[in-house]
């Protein structure tokens, strides 16, 4: 028989079943539910119904918890009907070598599982997928490369390696934490060699050079006329401040001083309206050479382009070529 038909006990030991059963009713249910019988039962239902992807690990876990031969017979049926088929032909492998360790009474209890299970394996193998691993060369020497979750040892790589039939999620992870995935897909029976590509390489940030040494500063040339207007205008106002406080001060030289003889406040008089004089002229002459700058700019400058924008006038501020030491400025443009 394939499996235990649903409702038949595979312990092999009716007072192990009663002590079974005395130990699950005193039991919480939590407990119960992972008893080997009830998972049994449970995955066999499923496996039935066709529904592999959860009956197949029940019966499992129901080997793992009680290993007893009927129950890795049945597990190796499951994945017989669900298309994996290395995964069946090792277990039907373990059955059979599970099988040879017991007495020969048991063997006789199992001698019609053992025929199928031989059946089974002439059969199924022929079917399995064989899978030759390589990796790119531009794969890191220290890098882990994963098959369904599962690490790749090493030394498997380049040599056949029998595997289920469908898809398979390989993984390469570089220690620096990068990671590559690939899917690939096996059919039954068809042995296919798969290159893994390494994760791509990380670039480095572009980092724009600061430019400390020179920059320009574009701006229409009416609006250098406005600039130059508003500096000549600033000088004149200035220097005409400047100029009302000279005479003021004279008044007080003139107060305070008898032949160029001059007491304290003469003195103080004297040397204030000196510098007011000297600032009164540097702006003065500030102011008339930026109002006719600002003239000269604005009636030169024209009004649009072809294009719609106004002409512009770029003055650039930097070093003289060979020697960083030093400052230049220069105004460049079309008018």
């Amino acid at each position: 028989m394939p499996w235990y038909p649903s409702g038949v006990h595979y312990w092999g030991s009716k007072s192990f079943c009663v002590l079974l059963a005395v130990v699950a009713l005193s039991a919480p249910g939590s407990a119960r539910a992972q008893q080997p019988q009830q998972l049994f039962d449970e995955g066999l239902k499923d496996m039935l119904a066709g529904q592999f992807d959860v009956g197949c690990p029940k019966i499992a876990r129901s080997y793992e918890l009680d290993s007893l031969p009927g129950a890795l017979f049945t597990l190796a049926a499951c994945y017989a009907r669900w298309g994996k088929t290395y995964s069946a032909v090792l277990r039907y492998q373990d059955f059979l070598g599970k099988v040879a360790t017991l007495s020969q009474a048991e063997q006789t209890e199992q001698q019609q599982r053992v025929i199928t299970a031989s059946e089974k394996l002439i059969a199924l193998e022929p079917q399995v997928p064989k899978l030759t691993l390589q990796l790119a060369a531009t794969v890191p020497a220290d890098a882990q490369v994963e098959m369904d979750g599962t690490v790749v040892p090493r030394a498997t790589l380049g040599t056949a390696q029998p595997i289920d039939p469908g898809e398979h999620r390989f993984v390469v992870r570089t220690a620096d934490g990068r990671v590559a995935e690939q899917v690939e897909r096996f059919e039954p029976g068809v042995a296919r060699q798969v290159t893994l590509e390494g994760p791509a390489a990380v670039e480095p940030l572009a980092v724009e050079p600061e430019e400390t040494s020179s920059g320009d500063f574009l701006f229409p040339l009416k609006t250098w006329a406005f600039i130059a207007g508003g500096v000549g205008a600033a000088g004149i106002v200035v220097g005409s401040i400047t100029g009302g406080l000279v005479f003021a001060k004279k008044g007080d030289v003139e107060d305070n001083c008898v032949d160029l003889v001059c007491n304290q406040d003469g003195k103080d008089a004297a040397d204030a309206a000196q510098t007011l004089g000297l600032v009164s002229s540097i702006t003065f002459g500030v102011g008339i050479v930026g109002l006719a700058a600002g003239t000269a700019l604005w009636f030169l400058a024209p009004e649009q382009d072809a294009t719609g924008q106004d002409h512009a006038l770029r003055l650039t501020v930097g070093s003289a070529l060979g020697d960083p030491a030093s400052g230049t400025i220069g105004v460049t443009g079309t008018w």
